[in-house]
């Protein structure tokens, strides 16, 4: 909206099941359905063609059931997060699939608070890039993720995966799971 159009306004909800592993020396031992359902109301404004500035207001619910493994790994009570991200996003990639050029960078901060609707106060920083480079027939993507919170939030929305294609591919998908990640790779 706006004269020239380049504000904007993204209401959302989502709906995530999924399965994580909990894996004991390369082993899995347990594994959890992890259902989460909550939204968005996110605002902001597009500058230029590759830039994007935004503020969102948000909250979900998490639930982790126990469907593989021993009656001592517990059910995990659901727990709430509500609170306030910014972002920026700057996208000069000139293909989303196999890039040749360009770079992506995301960074998105949050902080939860228990008046908007969380279990507990904290902070989470999220940042996220990749740089194509091309010489020839050739092309090379590096990138990076970072997942960092600044206390201890701990709830299941705010963790961060590794592992399947392109995010450590000899391991499970999500198979290691933490409050606090940083990761590098390297395409060719």
């Amino acid at each position: 909206f706006a004269q020239r159009g380049n504000w904007f306004v993204a209401p959302s909800i989502e709906y995530r099941a999924l399965n994580l592993p909990l894996v004991a020396v390369g082993v899995t031992v347990a594994q959890y359905r992890l259902t989460t359902y909550g939204g968005a109301f996110k605002i902001g404004r597009d500058i230029g063609d590759r830039l994007q500035l935004s503020a969102s207001l948000v909250r979900s619910r998490a639930r982790a059931d126990l469907k593989v493994g021993l009656p001592e790994f517990a059910e995990l009570d659901s727990e709430d997060v509500g609170g306030v991200e910014a972002g920026i996003l700057w996208d000069s990639l000139d293909n989303v699939r196999f890039p040749r050029h360009g770079m992506r960078t995301e960074i998105a901060y949050t902080t939860f608070d228990t008046s908007l609707g969380s279990d507990q106060d904290g902070d989470l920083l999220r940042v996220s890039f990749d740089k194509a480079y091309s010489f020839g027939r050739n092309t090379v993507m590096l990138g990076g993720r970072a997942s960092m919170s600044t206390d201890e939030t701990g709830a299941l929305q705010t963790l961060a995966t590794l592992g399947g294609l392109t995010f450590l591919s000899g391991l499970s998908e999500r198979e290691l799971i933490g409050t606090q990640m940083l990761f590098f790779r390297g395409i060719y």
